[in-house]
């Protein structure tokens, strides 16, 4: 499934548990290993948000840093797999 159509409305209704972070998507830096690459954010909580790249066709958990940017990601195939890391990552915030 292409990523596009993966983030499309049904994201809510296929990861219920998502919808308190659910952002309107935005677009954010990571540094991939000292390469900025633009990400589509698609939901935070705190400084940990739930990302897709287009470019590097991966989803991706990780943090904002001071400087604005995304580090620190574990990368994903697919969004539920990554949703449930995010899940797990913003419960242990709490």
């Amino acid at each position: 499934m292409a990523l596009e159509e993966q983030l499309d409305g049904s994201l809510q209704r296929r990861v219920p548990a998502l919808e308190p972070y659910l952002v309107s998507p935005y677009t954010a830096e990571w540094n991939d290993r000292g390469s900025l690459s633009e990400v589509w954010v698609v939901a935070r909580h705190g400084v940990t948000v739930l990302f897709a790249s287009f470019e590097a066709a991966v989803y991706g958990v990780g943090a904002f840093n001071l400087g604005g940017e995304i580090h620190r990601v574990v990368r994903f195939a697919d969004i539920e797999t990554a949703a449930v890391r995010f899940l797990a990552a913003a419960r242990k915030a709490a």
